[in-house]
């Protein structure tokens, strides 16, 4: 199982966020991981030739430990891969210490703020938005043509929201590997661009065309993508925060 996620900090915790189904199943009542282990590969922003992070997250750990949480009604999960404590050798900068993780970066791996986030309400229709993912499922792999190890960037606009889900639909096609990928809205703040976090992917809206035989005995579905994605909230996102942070804030990480 491939998808995508983003690193997102607040004063207290570095959390993991990405889309539920990436990270699970839900079988029945059960939730089952896909796998115990998640390997990452991250990189720092506007790189080019930069080492990419290879980073392993125990989630077995982290659920056990109650570190990882699904919403229980979107399609979203948050875990805690790391406390922030203050460096006073780093003359007052940050420093992560993560208990479930592991990283062969020797620095701070690069995160988004959590109050550079925006809610369902903010996601006006017609703004430009910037998608971030691994789509694994395009091009052809015997026949490479990019690198499928690195992130690609696609651009798109809001072109609705659901308000019955507060989920928005953009206008911008999503595949597999995309899911739980960052979703940035552009905000004009006078003569200024501002960028926020305003959710993360997680499917296209197909299309189903029925086709049948001439006799009509065998009715034949074809889906294919519409080119239009559903971004669940960063209100979703804000609610497991909260309910992770207020849970494990007193506590200290034992290495």
């Amino acid at each position: 199982m491939s998808g995508s996620g983003i690193f997102v900090s607040d004063s207290f915790f570095v959390y993991f966020i990405t889309a539920s189904h990436v990270m699970a199943q839900q079988i029945d009542t059960l939730t089952r991981l896909t796998t115990d282990f998640w390997y990452l590969t991250t990189y720092p922003d506007n790189s080019i030739n930069d080492t990419p992070a290879i980073s392993t997250f125990n989630a077995l750990k982290a659920i056990s430990d109650s570190y990882l949480e699904f919403h229980p009604t979107q399609d979203i999960a948050v875990a805690i891969v790391g406390r922030i404590a203050p460096d006073s050798s780093a003359n007052g900068g940050w420093v992560i210490n993560y208990p479930f993780f592991s990283t062969n970066r020797k620095t701070v791996l690069q995160d988004w703020s959590y109050y550079q986030m925006r809610s369902y309400n903010t996601a006006n229709i017609g703004a430009d938005v910037f998608v971030f993912g691994y789509p694994s499922s395009i091009g052809m792999k015997e026949i490479p043509q990019f690198d499928y190890d690195r992130p690609l960037l696609r651009k798109g606009t809001i072109a609705g929201r659901y308000d019955t889900r507060k989920s928005i639909i953009i206008d911008c096609p999503v595949y597999h590997g995309n899911s739980g990928g960052p979703v940035f809205i552009i905000e004009e703040q006078g003569f200024d661009k501002m960028v926020y976090l305003v959710g993360i992917a997680t499917e296209y809206i197909p299309v189903v065309e029925e086709y049948k035989s001439s006799s009509g005995l065998f009715p034949l579905n074809l889906v294919s993508n519409s080119g239009y994605g559903v971004v669940v909230s960063m209100d979703y996102a804000a609610e497991l925060i909260r309910n992770l942070r207020n849970r494990h804030q007193r506590e200290s990480f034992v290495k």
